[in-house]
């Protein structure tokens, strides 16, 4: 689990500092490896050799908002398309997305952060 502190100024002009998570199961990236033809990371490998950006940064949103969500007071860790839509909607969603996709190293970098934690809680 990617634990990621954002300082942000709400849609209200208020300050704030709040924790997000992030987190991709075994059986998550087991789906995701499957559900594209040739496999998940051969595709975004097709797809860097290609200069298809406008696809990649398509497909990590869609990756960014699955693994998005809340962890509850009892353990659990709570994603769902209501969540992710909510987070979408805040402007410490669009710090975070202006720093992740700010360059490759930095997408490539949360990527690997978020697939090689699959099971551990940080």
């Amino acid at each position: 689990m990617i634990k990621r502190t954002i300082n942000y100024v709400d849609y209200n002009g208020v300050e704030k500092t709040e924790d997000f998570y992030f987190h991709i199961t075994s059986r998550d990236a087991d789906m995701i490896q499957g559900s594209v033809e040739g496999g998940f990371v051969n595709k975004m490998q097709q797809y860097l050799e290609e200069g298809k950006a406008f696809a990649l940064l398509t497909t990590f949103e869609t990756l960014i908002l699955k693994a998005y969500g809340k962890k509850t007071p009892d353990g659990r860790f709570v994603k769902n398309d209501e969540i992710a839509i909510e987070f979408t909607q805040t402007a410490a969603y669009e710090k975070f997305y202006k720093e992740t996709f700010s360059s490759e190293e930095n997408l490539v970098g949360f990527f690997n952060e978020l697939f090689s934690t699959e099971g551990e809680a940080k």
